[in-house]
């Protein structure tokens, strides 16, 4: 029988958090969450949902 591992870090949003990403940037300018640009890189929101909710994204991971 095997353990399961147990992950110290987050890698996945749960789907309210997924909405709420939406309603925060989509809206809004970067800058307004304290992002030194005027767009949206895949760097920068991966940057702003591990700030918000401790959740660790790849770039890949965070276009639906």
């Amino acid at each position: 029988m095997t353990v399961s591992i147990k992950h110290k870090i987050k890698f996945r949003l749960r789907e309210e958090q997924k909405q709420q990403v939406k309603e925060m940037l989509l809206p809004s300018q970067p800058r307004v969450h304290g992002v030194d640009r005027n767009i949206c890189t895949g760097k920068i929101i991966c940057s702003v949902i591990q700030k918000k909710w401790g959740v660790e994204l790849k770039n890949s991971r965070i276009y639906v």
